[in-house]
């Protein structure tokens, strides 16, 4: 098995435009989701997709267009172009069509079905659909925030904007609000992993970010498949895991350790090639100082002995 794929982004209605790139409205959104004509080039044959839960993608549309144009900001002004609207969120079930157990995918995505209703709230759910149409089995979920005083409260639905608001009102710092955003994406992850991927055997992150050896991968791979059969299985099988998690566990302090000695070797490596570095300056500097000292105290040979010895020679005659 692989590693979970979570989700999570804003749409306006009438779409962006960022760093020079268009952003898709809400509207295409849905339509993807729906799969209607035009909207899905990226798939070479596309089919219906499978209702979970909810009102058609399609409808959710038009009501949230309909919804816009009452949205006013905090001057009282519309909004109708530019406000988010739609939080759409996508899981991706991680082995390919065909090789995965259909009876899983179907259990997968209840499960995800389940998180989101408990998560975001069963009032906040508008619409669940599923695409067996790609290369990977996955599930759209289409979320709406409640209105409030002619705005939509984000901020009672998106873990990250909830937490971005939280700090705001302590008069935190943009650097403190991008930190309580990230670490509240950071918790919606771990939470969508206690509840869905480690039941269905997926890791939480993959082994580049962490950096973790082939070795290390293949061992936390069977603690999760270990896991997912623990459920609802005997006692022997969770001890079993448990010994898995143990060796992997010793096996991440060995390699934390290994890298702490790697960087303390190299520091020391560094100090001493500086050390060197000085010496040999010094004893460069010395050497030239004795050359020069030797050459300015020896007595320098006649360059011309034949006009020495005829001047001398001239000096006995006179």
């Amino acid at each position: 098995m692989g590693t979970q794929f979570a989700h999570l982004e804003l749409w306006t209605v009438r779409g962006s435009q960022r760093a020079g790139k268009l952003r898709w409205s809400a509207r295409e959104i849905l339509s993807e989701m729906s799969r209607e004509p035009g909207s899905c080039d990226h798939v070479l044959r596309p089919e219906t997709p499978i209702q979970l839960y909810g009102i058609a993608p399609m409808q959710l549309a038009d009501e949230l267009e309909a919804a816009a144009r009452r949205l006013k900001d905090t001057r009282g002004r519309s909004t109708a172009s530019r406000a988010r609207v739609l939080l759409a969120a996508v899981y991706s079930y991680p082995e390919e069509r065909g090789q995965a157990d259909p009876r899983d995918e179907v259990s997968w995505a209840a499960d995800v079905l389940a998180f989101n209703l408990k998560f975001f709230g069963s009032e906040n759910i508008r619409s669940a659909v599923a695409h067996t149409d790609e290369k990977y089995f996955h599930v759209h979920v289409a979320v709406t925030a409640p209105v409030r005083e002619g705005r939509m409260c984000w901020e009672e639905v998106h873990p990250g904007l909830a937490a971005e608001n939280g700090v705001k009102l302590a008069d935190a710092s943009p650097k403190q609000r991008r930190t309580a955003y990230v670490s509240a994406m950071r918790y919606f992850q771990d939470c969508y992993y206690k509840e869905v991927a480690i039941k269905h055997g997926q890791a939480r992150t993959g082994p580049r970010r962490r950096r973790l050896t082939r070795e290390e991968w293949h061992t936390e791979q069977r603690v999760s498949s270990l896991l997912q059969k623990a459920a609802g299985r005997p006692m022997s099988d969770i001890l079993v895991a448990a010994h898995w998690q143990e060796r992997y566990e010793r096996a991440e302090k060995e390699k934390v350790a290994a890298l702490e000695r790697a960087a303390a070797a190299e520091q020391k490596a560094e100090k001493l090639r500086r050390q060197a570095i000085r010496l040999l300056t010094k004893l460069r500097r010395y050497v030239k100082e004795k050359i020069w000292r030797r050459q300015m105290t020896r007595r320098k040979p006649a360059l011309y002995r034949e006009r020495e010895r005829n001047r001398q020679m001239g000096k006995n005659i006179v």
